[in-house]
């Protein structure tokens, strides 16, 4: 190939090889070619080329976790496609930009490029581009609620998905939506989805999607007492997800192990793999803005947790408002109600600041309720039976426990 470099043929070879070496995890090989290429097609003045291969430098960079390097490439590879007027290839680079988005945090900024990209979806009418657009906007309102919305787009996503004979995004939207119904406290739905995303990913060999199945079974068993399997789970899909690069998903698989060690005394354990998860998000760590919230969060949950654990709770309180804060900026009010806001309400409980729990406590309840959350429910219950507790009204305080035990139960 690299005897006739500028030969089309040899150009084709050279992808071909970026391309596999991406699927098998050679990343930093997989850089060095897209690069090569991306550098050629620049340097020969060919537009539709060029948007190729910055495109395929986000997906590589989006896969390392480096979100805003993806945004990037992926802005590059958009003016480029207008230029050639290639637009399937500027609606494949929007998309693609909207989902790093969502990762980020940015909201408004993601909601904006996706509807847009959804509305070029439905008038080029392609299942493909469809199920793909409404995959990523069920992904957004997941986060951001409410959760019938993002049930919505899970539906459409599938529809299309299926109509496309796309089996990869129908794996991957069964895996959000799993996560959906985790995060909403509907387990059956959870089952179900899970079951069907693992079915898909050994239909197709495909360790990648075990990954991110992984992290839904980690939580499944974790949150219904099975700490054994969890843990079994969590060691084998980290190991999986290191040997693959799969940085955007790591942290919280992570931090997801690290939980289940701290709920049985091993602090040490869990210490480690949160300063794991840390190290990931490390190089947007304490911006003003929410720059790769989702890197940067489940770290901070680990963090509050380990701090719960030694009973240092202003601790507990100073990084979970610093993390609540960040969530408030982004609108991603899931990650506050799934973890943080029960955790820093637990925190404020034990310093006896019982007008900071019943504040927490109402935050839950709110949120809760604007997006369907069941759980978050039970919590916010939790919450403020122990607040009715401690000052002295027990009756109260058994009720609301009470139905705090009936909704966990459900």
């Amino acid at each position: 190939a690299g005897a006739v470099h500028d030969d089309a043929e040899a150009r084709g070879l050279t992808a071909d090889l970026a391309r596999a070496r991406q699927r098998i995890g050679d990343h930093a090989g997989a850089l060095a070619l897209w690069t090569e290429l991306r550098d050629a097609a620049r340097a020969s003045g060919d537009a539709a080329a060029l948007a190729a291969f910055e495109r395929r430098l986000g997906l590589l960079a989006y896969w390392g976790g480096r979100f805003s390097e993806a945004v990037s490439h992926f802005d590059t590879a958009i003016e480029a496609a207008q230029e050639a007027n290639d637009l399937d290839l500027g609606l494949r680079a929007s998309l693609a930009k909207g989902v790093c988005l969502v990762e980020m945090g940015r909201r408004e900024e993601a909601e904006a490029v996706l509807t847009s990209v959804l509305a070029a979806a439905e008038k080029k009418g392609s299942p493909h581009s469809l199920a793909r657009v409404h995959r990523a906007l069920l992904l957004l309102y997941a986060w951001t609620g409410p959760a019938e919305r993002a049930r919505v787009h899970g539906e459409e996503a599938l529809r299309h998905a299926r109509a496309a004979r796309n089996r990869i995004v129908e794996a991957t939207v069964h895996w959000a939506l799993a996560m959906l119904g985790g995060l909403t406290g509907q387990s059956r739905e959870v089952a179900e989805h899970l079951a069907e995303a693992i079915r898909l990913a050994d239909e197709m060999n495909s360790p990648i999607l075990r990954v991110w199945a992984g992290e839904i079974e980690i939580e499944f068993a974790s949150g219904t007492g099975d700490w054994d399997g969890a843990i079994a789970i969590a060691e084998r899909t980290i190991a999986l997800a290191q040997a693959m690069g799969q940085r955007s998903l790591l942290p919280r698989i992570l931090v997801w192990s690290a939980l289940v060690h701290i709920g049985r005394g091993d602090t040490a354990k869990a210490r480690a793999l949160v300063a794991e998860a840390e190290s990931i998000g490390a190089a947007s760590a304490g911006a003003a803005r929410p720059t790769d919230l989702q890197l940067q969060i489940p770290a901070m949950v680990g963090r509050v947790a380990l701090a719960l654990a030694q009973r240092d709770f202003p601790a507990a309180l100073h990084i979970g408002e610093k993390a609540l804060g960040m969530i408030e900026r982004s609108g991603y009010v899931v990650w506050a109600i799934h973890r943080l806001l029960p955790m820093v309400a637990e925190a404020a409980l034990w310093a006896s600041a019982l007008p900071r729990a019943r504040a927490l406590g109402a935050r839950l309840r709110a949120d809760s309720e604007r997006v369907g959350h069941e759980l978050g429910l039970a919590w916010a219950d939790a919450c403020d039976a122990m607040v009715d507790l401690l000052e002295g009204n027990a009756g109260h305080a058994v009720d609301l426990l009470r139905a705090a035990i009936e909704r966990l139960e459900a």
